[in-house]
This record gives C-alpha cells, structure tokens and sequence, in this order.
C-alpha cells in the first residue's frame, strides 16, 4: 500500500529502482523478525510474551533494565522514522473516500485530517492493552479478504461469460465469507 506513494517521491521515480528497494528490504525486515522471534522462543521458551521486552525486564541479568531502555529508545526511534510514511499512506486513503471536492493539498485538510487520525490512534492504544488481540481479529478477516473474497470477486467481474470460472469463484467468495466469519467469532471468544 505504500509502494506508489513512495515511488512517486523518489528523484527519479523508475520500476527498476523500486523493485532494488522492496527487494532489499523486505528479505531484511523478515530475516531480522524471525531471528528476533526465534531467540525469543529459544531463550524464554513457553514463557515468551507478546512484549519480548517484559521478559527481558524479568530476567536475572546484571544491568538489563538498561539493556531493555536501550532496547525501548531504538524502537521508539524506528517507530518515529516509521510512521510518517503510515501515517501519510492512511491520510490519502481517508481522503479519497470523501466524496465531495476538497482541496487535499491544504494546509488545514492536512493538519485536521492527521490530528483526528492521532487522536483516534492513541484512544484506541489506550483502550486496547494488548496488541495480540487487535492482530488476532484484524488477521482472521483481513486474510481471507485478501486470500479469497476480492480474488473471486474480480474473477467473476473479469470471467465473461464463463459458467464453471463463475460458479468456482462464487464458493469460494462465500467460503472465504463463512471461513471470515468463523474465524473471527473463534478469535473473538479467544479475546473475550
């Protein structure tokens, strides 16, 4: 969702370019998650939470409480390096919803739109304790959204005509509904 936004700010804004960046940086990103994740199950075992950080706190090690703010202030860091281009991504998003003409490059529709954004985020940060749960609902809908729902949606837009490609698609438009729904009311009792 960020590839077009942030291809159109390069200097020169060429494929070639874009596909070095995502092709570097995506095999990084997932290398250093599992390398995290898997030193995480191997050193804290079943006891590994959600927050890697709590167990480094509770561990006997000399000096770790400065060990785990180091760890704080670089996440801190990323994060706000991080979530301008989110931030940027979400704002143009919400804006080409509206329907009526506004004027997306003003000033005021920039500050308003990104304060009500800010101001929804931390609410939400508040009220939700823990992020595992958010993931574990936004994850049994949104992938079979994007596993199975739009892909046959498209495929019976673009089918023309054809009766078996329609009636495939359709199962599996309304499994991926049944499965959506399913799994989100096992992740909700999960939650709950």
């Amino acid at each position: 969702y960020n590839i077009t936004p942030l291809m159109a700010e390069l200097a020169e804004p060429q494929k070639n370019n874009m596909y070095k960046v995502v092709g570097i940086t995506l095999p990084v990103c997932c290398a250093l998650n599992m390398i995290v994740g898997a030193s995480a199950v191997l050193i804290f075992g079943d006891n590994t939470q959600s927050d890697i950080l709590q167990n480094l706190s509770q561990m006997d090690i000399p000096n770790a409480g400065l060990l785990v703010d180091i760890v704080r202030i670089g996440y801190i860091i990323s994060l706000a390096c991080t979530f301008p281009v989110i931030l940027f991504t979400l704002r143009e998003s919400l804006l080409s919803l509206i329907p009526w003409k506004i004027d997306k490059t003003s000033s005021s529709v920039f500050y308003t739109t990104s304060i009500v954004i800010l101001v929804l985020e931390y609410v939400f940060m508040i009220c939700v304790p823990n992020i595992i749960d958010v993931i574990e609902l936004m994850a049994s809908t949104v992938t079979m959204m994007i596993g199975f729902i739009l892909p046959s949606l498209v495929t019976i837009k673009l089918a023309e005509g054809s009766l078996g490609v329609i009636l495939l698609s359709s199962a599996m438009f309304w499994g991926g509904i049944i499965i959506g729904i399913l799994g989100f009311a096992i992740s909700l009792t999960h939650v709950l």
